[in-house]
């Protein structure tokens, strides 16, 4: 075949395998073009090949700082900042203070090492790695998890890995050390895989997706305390493994699905394959089981079974009795893997169910479900006591204030009380009766009070607990009503563990303020009053848990914003503005939404916001409960491009995305690197990557560009948008006048044209309401140099459209 002859893709397919490095006069195939060989290819070539030989040592992985960026090839994450090479051994060692702040491994990187370990005595902590791309090669061994009182975690999304030895999973010479692999994607090889090395260590791998392939026949070992668990993973032996792999089935050390799915091992051409299948019951249940405050409005969902068949294939028991659901008593036949119940649920009720997974035809085989349970949401809720000030008529001493009433000194976790005096308040002597009364920080629909009475340990001598009590409530502390039909408080033992006994039912009362007057006590002999702690149950009549959560920041401008809907509510009206007055006085513009869910329009960028929902139902009283306002800020740009997905894999590369001039003659651009990294990984404005982009205006070029085609075209004139921002970054000896172009209309950098050959990042701002265009259908980004026989390298990053763009520092 003739190069000329040679289609992009054969080039492509081809390339990487077919490249030559012996004279300046030789042709080089590369994995994008075909190119003349040059002296200044060869002798980068040999330098790195120099470059690779060097004396072994151990480099140690140093950041801990949350806000880095944790790259492998950052020298800065290094200690010296040096990155390992060919020759050395990685250290990669966290305290549990840094645990997270591991390496990051992703596209683009290429790492040739001798070895990987966390292995050094009197260093515990939990060290991570996380791969999500790029080639890493071992030349040697993985020694993860290596030393006492290490739990190194190794998470594994994507990319390759080569280990010319043992891949290691835990290991110590003591207490041990643990060693985790979860494994979602990609592939990983090793001579042998040993899980762990030592018994006093534990090693776990989870294999949820990608292939780990044992090259060594007999590589792999699990010992005592190792665990393989599979999910859709693959795991690939040497020889004939179908015996051990059995063993370990046996002894629970090789399970699939966590312990619920089937393990399935072949052998074929020598080799041994291990998968798994899910379960064929049914799993994950939605809500969890033994989930609490459950909406009454509950979707019940599941993992189906893999061999349910699209109809009938899942049979549901929902009932209140655990009797009724395990024995199968009714039950209904369904198609879909969830189930909205007709009518909403019992408040404050267990709630039992099973799901049993039905095979098609022939057989019909049952798999029979597990028992869930959950609960629905209480009738009441109770409010907060750091929300609640408790005042009394008197004070015995100091140490005895109402305060105590509210603040749950004396409980523990059970709700259970001491009999220390200082837990409680207690009056001071009031023959006429005395009185406790607490104010709430707003008001609240309220169902009950639970109360626990006086139980000092002189209880039975001195009764100081109240006995009859008056209850008055208000909604202004000025106008009261008298609480109707109240027992009398229950005398408390005078011992330690004292649950609460008496219960105050307020039946939906509206209340701020609330008084109990005690006339008597349980004693009679002192006029003294006392009573341990008060408990008040509101019933959720006003929107609560937004989403996002007031004060959340970097919002996305398109937000569904969402919350929990009051129990009366019929309708919402939600309020949402800039100005936060107008939301407080409700005289923002109000939409009213049918569901606990609203899509404000066209939110402006970088903006604060404040909303609130007003709960509406003109069948009760009050019709409507106004709510609390929140605030979000929303995001201050709208990414045009970062540069940051694209990878050497098709469809990803980056010349698929910006066109450039590669079958134009007259376009004289080429987008990415010739060899991979297609992307540039270092000298990046913001996160990992930028575009690199190599002009010549020769030999019949006439001009350089990249071009971006939007599938959809996109509206800049929403939210606000008034300025385009791209970063580029020259190099020395550039030439040319650099310009974009909005849907064919070019606008040429009004900056110095010897910006192009600055070796530093400078920031472009395009003030698009100059423009004239209509920007609400862009479809076409080009970035381009003009001028004849202009040629050089450029970067160009983070194109990002702002409402207030940041001032460039210094530049135009």
């Amino acid at each position: 075949m003739k190069m000329q002859d040679m289609s992009k893709s054969a080039i492509q397919e081809s390339a990487v395998e077919a490249t030559i490095v012996t004279g300046c006069c030789n042709v080089y195939f590369f994995q994008r073009r075909t190119v003349m060989c040059r002296t200044l290819i060869f002798l980068a070539s040999f330098i790195l090949v120099l470059g690779s030989v060097s004396n072994a040592a151990e480099i140690f992985w140093s950041d801990g700082d949350a806000t880095h960026n944790h790259l492998w090839t950052d020298p800065d994450n290094w200690l010296g900042g040096v990155v390992p090479g060919p020759g050395d051994e990685a250290q990669v060692l966290s305290p549990e203070a840094d645990a997270g702040h591991g390496p990051i491994i992703r596209d683009g990187m290429n790492i040739k090492l001798l070895g990987l370990k966390n292995e050094l005595a009197g260093r515990p902590g939990k060290p991570e790695l996380t791969m999500t791309g790029g080639k890493l090669e071992l030349t040697d061994f993985v020694w993860w998890g290596d030393y006492d009182n290490i739990e190194a975690f190794w998470y594994h999304s994507g990319g390759t890995v080569t280990v010319a030895n043992e891949f290691e999973l835990g290991w110590g010479p003591g207490t041990g050390g643990a060693g985790t692999l979860d494994m979602s994607g990609g592939t990983i090889t090793a001579g042998r895989l040993v899980i762990p090395t030592s018994s006093g260590a534990y090693g776990h791998f989870y294999l949820r997706g990608g292939t780990f392939t044992v090259r060594e026949s007999g590589g792999l070992r699990i010992n005592a305390n190792g665990l393989i668990d599979f999910g859709e993973g693959v795991l690939v032996l040497e020889g004939d493994e179908r015996s051990r792999i059995d063993d370990f089935i046996g002894a629970g050390q090789i399970t699939a699905y966590g312990g619920i799915g089937t393990v399935l091992v072949t052998y074929i051409g020598g080799t041994t394959k291990v998968t798994a299948i899910g379960s064929p019951k049914a799993t994950e249940p939605y809500p969890a089981d033994e989930a609490t405050d459950v909406l009454r409005e509950v979707v019940l969902g599941w993992m189906p079974g893999i061999y349910a068949p699209p109809t009938n294939g899942h049979k549901l028991y929902l009932s209140e009795s655990f009797r009724d659901v395990n024995d199968g008593v009714g039950g209904m036949a369904l198609d879909a893997n969830d189930y909205t119940p007709p009518q909403r649920l019992d408040l404050g009720t267990i709630y039992y169910w099973r799901i049993d997974e039905i095979n098609g035809p022939p057989d019909y085989t049952v798999y029979q479900g597990n028992v869930w349970s959950f609960t629905t949401e209480p009738v009441g809720y109770p409010v907060d006591g750091a929300n609640i000030t408790a005042t009394a008529s008197s004070v015995g001493q100091a140490d005895f204030g109402p305060e105590k009433t509210i603040d749950r000194s004396g409980l523990d976790a059970d709700d259970l009380h001491s009999t220390a005096a200082t837990d409680m308040w207690l009056s001071a002597n009031e023959p006429q009766g005395a009185w406790i009364q607490y104010e709430l920080d707003k008001v609240y629909k309220l169902h009950e009070m639970w109360v626990w009475n006086s139980n000092q340990v002189f209880e039975a001598l001195f009764g100081f607990g109240m006995k009859d009590v008056a209850v008055e409530y208000s909604t202004d502390g000025a106008a009261w009503t008298a609480l109707a039909g109240l027992p009398q408080f229950t005398k408390a033992p005078g011992a330690a563990g004292y649950a609460h006994d008496t219960t105050v039912d307020f039946g939906g009362a509206l209340a701020k303020y609330v008084r109990l007057t005690a006339t008597s006590n349980w004693g009679g002999v002192l006029p003294q009053y006392g009573l341990s702690e008060v408990r008040f149950f509101y019933i959720p009549v006003v929107a609560r848990e937004p989403s996002p959560e007031s004060g959340a920041a970097d919002v996305d401008v398109n937000v569904i914003l969402g919350w929990r809907a009051g129990r009366e509510a019929g309708t919402h009206d939600v309020y949402v503005s800039a100005d936060e007055q107008a939301v407080t006085d409700g005289t923002a513009a109000v939409a009213t939404a049918n569901d606990a869910s609203y899509s404000p329009p066209d939110l402006d960028l970088a903006s604060t916001y404040y909303w609130r929902v007003d709960e509406v139902n003109d069948a009760e009283t009050p019709a409507i409960w106004q709510g609390d306002v929140w605030n979000f800020a929303t995001q201050e740009f709208i990414v045009v491009d970062d540069f940051e997905d694209y990878n050497d894999w098709p469809p990803h590369e980056i010349y698929t995305t910006w066109q450039d001039g590669y079958e134009n003659p007259a376009n004289g651009s080429q987008v990415g690197n010739l060899t991979p990294p297609l992307v540039e990984t270092t000298i990046v404005h913001g996160g990992y990557q930028s575009m690199p982009l190599f002009y010549s205006n020769t030999g019949g070029a006439t001009y350089s560009e990249a071009i971006r085609t939007f599938a959809a075209g996109q509206d800049w004139t929403k939210h606000g948008i008034q300025t385009l921002v791209l970063y580029f970054h020259g190099t020395e000896g550039n030439t040319g006048q650099l310009y974009v172009q909005i849907n064919g209309t070019k606008v040429p950098y009004p900056g110095d044209v010897a910006d192009l050959a600055q070796s530093q990042w400078k920031q472009w701002n395009v003030e698009l309401g100059s423009l004239g265009l209509d920007l609400q259908s862009v479809t076409r980004l080009t970035i381009g140099v003009d001028g004849n026989g202009a040629a050089g390298t450029l970067y160009v990053d983070d194109i990002v459209l702002y409402r207030l763009a940041p001032e460039p520092v210094g530049q135009i």
